[in-house]
């Protein structure tokens, strides 16, 4: 994987999520899930500074974000072939 990203765990993702995404409109984008359905999930995937992330689900990749306070620019650019290389899209 890529050294910008790590594992996180179900709790930490969630916690990361909604810290991000809170008050930002592209909010309502994204399936809200529980700590249990993270902890369920194949992965759960952050960038080391919190502010961006995916999960992998039975080969879907879901709850991406990027929070609009993350320094790093084109964050996808780094997220997505992690995300592909992790088993995502092919459900």
């Amino acid at each position: 994987m890529n050294d910008k990203l790590r594992y996180a765990t179900a709790e930490e993702f969630h916690v990361a999520i909604n810290q991000s995404m809170l008050g930002d409109e592209r909010k309502c984008f994204l399936s809200e899930y529980s700590i249990d359905d993270y902890a369920n999930m194949n992965h759960t995937i952050l960038m080391h500074n919190s502010y961006a992330g995916f999960a992998i689900k039975d080969g879907d990749i879901v709850s991406v974000f990027n929070s609009k306070q993350n320094p790093v620019r084109q964050s996808l650019d780094t997220m997505i072939p992690a995300a592909i290389s992790l088993g995502g899209g092919e459900a």
